[in-house]
C-alpha cells in the first residue's frame, strides 16, 4: 500500500471513530452481504463477488460518493461481513483482532480497491474506497477517502437488535 493510500484510510478510521451523527446516512435493510458484494463489484474490485448462499436481513446505514461507500451496521452482522470478504478475498492483508476496536483492511495493491472494517461494540462499519488515481490530483497531495463517517445510534429499532 503507498504512502497516499496508508494517508487516506488512516484519515477515515480516524474520521469514523470521532463521534459524528449520522442523520445524513441513508437507511437500508435487505441482505446486507449482498449489498456489501455488489458494492465491492461497483467500487471496481477486479473479480466479481459471491454474496453469501443464505439470505441475512439486516439493517444499516451508509453514504457513497463516486470514490466509496461507508456502511454502519450493528455489531452482530461483523462475522458474516468478514466471511463475505475473507470467502472472497481471503485473509485481511492486516487485521489487528487485539486492538480495541479491532479493525483491519485489504489493500488497493493487492485488490483493487481499499476496504476498510472496524468492529465496535454497538456499530461496526466497512468502508470501500475505488483505486483512486494520483495521477489526476494536480495538488499532489494525498488522495482523500470517500467521505466522512462517524458512530451515531442507527434508531430505536436497531438498538432494541443488540
Amino acid at each position: 500500500m503507498n504512502r497516499a493510500a496508508i494517508t487516506s484510510v488512516l484519515a477515515i478510521a480516524s474520521l469514523a471513530l470521532a463521534g459524528e451523527d449520522l442523520s445524513a446516512y441513508k437507511n437500508e435493510s435487505g441482505d446486507l452481504c449482498l449489498f456489501v458484494a455488489n458494492k465491492i463489484n461497483f467500487f471496481g474490485f477486479d473479480k466479481k463477488i459471491t454474496p453469501l448462499k443464505k439470505n441475512l436481513p439486516a439493517k444499516w446505514k451508509y453514504k457513497q460518493d463516486e470514490n466509496g461507500i461507508i456502511i454502519y451496521f450493528i455489531e452482530s452482522e461483523f462475522e458474516n461481513v468478514m466471511t463475505l470478504l475473507e470467502q472472497n478475498l481471503g485473509k485481511p492483508d492486516r487485521y489487528f483482532e487485539k486492538n480495541n476496536p479491532p479493525m483491519g483492511w485489504y489493500s488497493v495493491k493487492n485488490h483493487s480497491i481499499g476496504i476498510l472494517f472496524i468492529k465496535e461494540k454497538e456499530l461496526s462499519q466497512i468502508t470501500i474506497i475505488r483505486k483512486l488515481e494520483t495521477s489526476n490530483n494536480p495538488t499532489g497531495q494525498p488522495a482523500t477517502g470517500p467521505v466522512s463517517a462517524t458512530k451515531s445510534d442507527m434508531n430505536s429499532e436497531d438498538a432494541s437488535r443488540r
